[in-house]
């Protein structure tokens, strides 16, 4: 039986109450962390590389990739990307090279390698590596899990955008992290937002995340991994009508400059409220190693 929060420490721990179907759920009162009881995770990493994972979505991740995210489903996966590439492009300008962990349908690496990144990409879903590396046109994407991975180079910037919440173990994912950057490199992270009650209530629903992150627990990782924390913002989506229509409208008009002073992570927003769809946050390198606080 754990005693204490695999993040902050804390014996402040409760089973979650709110979802009787799991029993396998904890909430932590200090750091306000929700996740899976590690003693009765039974996730297996073969179902990201088997194609199990991305088989229960749906996805089309071929159509996706052969349209350039132009079709119906992969439009909204370019949408997100151009959301999150405006969220992060101060901290792009300097970087040259990317590594990209759980690469997914490949929308980061791809459009990132056609802006002129040098980009790597690490998947476990060998057909979606191959898809991807059927795209690039100057970076490659790995077949297997981080941890298996060894790099001969250093990287300016990392990204990982809904994977953080699948690993069992985030704080040996964010030290593999640390070892792949340069001294004072970026490491950019989205997760699902857990403060917003209804988002913590779909994240639990799928038996894929293990940990369901508050800001607060966020930022207590990035902090005992020795990253100094740039920016963190809760992002909820854009649901009003008229603005969609706006939006549409000025788009249509080749108004963009427009729509980018008024909605710059279209279509998405920052929001100081508990109605968030993800945290996004961005941390840098901390050169000189210290001791986890735990």
């Amino acid at each position: 039986m754990i005693s204490n929060c695999v993040i902050c420490n804390s014996q402040k721990l409760e089973p979650y109450k709110k979802n009787s179907q799991r029993k396998d759920i904890l909430k932590c009162n200090e750091c306000y962390l929700t996740f899976v009881n590690p003693t009765k995770v039974t996730t297996s990493s073969s179902r990201y590389k088997d194609g199990s994972f991305w088989e229960s979505t749906n996805y089309n991740i071929k159509k996706m990739i052969q349209s350039d995210f132009t079709d119906e489903e992969g439009i909204h996966f370019a949408n997100n990307f151009k959301s999150m590439y405006s969220y992060c492009n101060e901290f792009l300008i300097n970087g040259k090279n990317i590594l990209e962990i759980g690469a997914g349908t490949g929308v980061h690496l791809i459009m990132l390698d056609k802006i002129g990144f040098t980009v790597t990409g690490i998947e476990p879903d060998s057909q979606n590596s191959q898809l991807i590396n059927d795209k690039l046109i100057n970076g490659r994407c790995y077949t297997g899990n981080f941890q298996d991975i060894k790099f001969n180079t250093k990287f300016d910037i990392i990204w990982l955008y809904h994977v953080v919440e699948h690993i069992p173990q985030p704080d040996e994912l964010l030290e593999y992290c640390y070892e792949n950057l340069h001294d004072d490199g970026i490491l950019i992270i989205a997760v699902p937002d857990c403060d917003n009650p209804e988002s913590l209530i779909d994240s639990i629903s799928n038996h894929d995340h293990l940990f369901h992150f508050s800001k607060n627990s966020l930022k207590i990782l990035a902090r005992n991994s020795n990253y100094k924390i740039e920016k963190c913002d809760s992002m909820s989506s854009i649901k009003e009508l008229n603005k969609q229509r706006l939006n549409r409208f000025l788009k249509k008009g080749n108004l963009n400059f427009l729509n980018k002073k008024i909605w710059p992570y279209y279509p998405l927003k920052i929001t100081d409220k508990n109605d968030g769809y993800e945290i996004r946050m961005i941390l840098r390198k901390l050169q000189k190693k210290v001791v986890k606080k735990r």
